[in-house]
């Protein structure tokens, strides 16, 4: 996650992660808006905004196939840094997703609401 500090109280991230959800294998890339309500940039409560877009290749399908999904939503969070740089935090929140794609390039539809938790530990420096 890389975070960038907009104003004392504002700011935007941007996210890539991926994991393997057997047979598929996923890559995520999400953007987050981040209002610290009390406190700021490094010691404070957030209210934020995620959106997600996920792709995949499914491996068990006879061609690849592609696995795609777009998900947003809201959360409420907090953020703690300490002076060697260390950094905690921990979102809360619904997020709305929807498939766009699935094996065999088949769409799918239907909106669904779920969880979102995020723990992100590390330096910021």
């Amino acid at each position: 996650m890389s975070e960038f500090r907009l104003r004392p109280n504002l700011s935007v991230a941007a996210l890539l992660s991926g994991y393997e959800q057997a047979p598929a294998v996923m890559v995520q890339k999400a953007a987050q808006a981040n209002l610290y309500i009390l406190g700021d940039f490094d010691h404070g409560l957030q209210l934020g905004s995620h959106l997600l877009f996920e792709n995949g290749i499914d491996r068990a399908a006879h061609e690849s196939s592609l696995i795609s999904g777009l998900s947003m939503g809201i959360y409420g969070g907090y953020k703690a840094a300490s002076h060697s740089g260390f950094t905690f935090t921990l979102q809360l929140g619904p997020m709305y997703t929807l498939p766009l794609a699935t094996t065999e390039f088949k769409v799918r539809s239907g909106l669904r609401m779920l969880g979102v938790i995020n723990i992100h530990l590390g330096w910021s420096f």
